[in-house]
């Protein structure tokens, strides 16, 4: 049975390769180095706010991606950021 709620990693790798992304490719995009992409991707890591920005950014992830990753990269989207 398929788990309905894949990690930030599964859906991070599942989405950069539909795009026709490199790992390599989005390191360089959200300005990381190719092995936190994949310690994001292996559930080892989750990007700061900021960065999981600039990653659906590179992605171009639409809106129901956007949210997922988002959800799955555990951030409340009630809270507020603090100027």
């Amino acid at each position: 049975m398929d788990n309905p709620c894949p990690t930030f990693g599964v859906l991070l790798r599942q989405t950069r390769t539909a795009r026709g992304l490199s790992a390599s490719a989005l390191s360089r995009k959200v300005g990381v180095v190719r092995s936190v992409v994949s310690a994001w991707e292996h559930d080892k890591a989750l990007p700061e706010l900021g960065r999981l920005y600039l990653v659906v950014r590179a992605l171009r992830a639409g809106q129901d991606v956007a949210w997922r990753l988002v959800v799955a990269a555990g951030v409340d989207p009630q809270e507020r950021a603090v100027a």
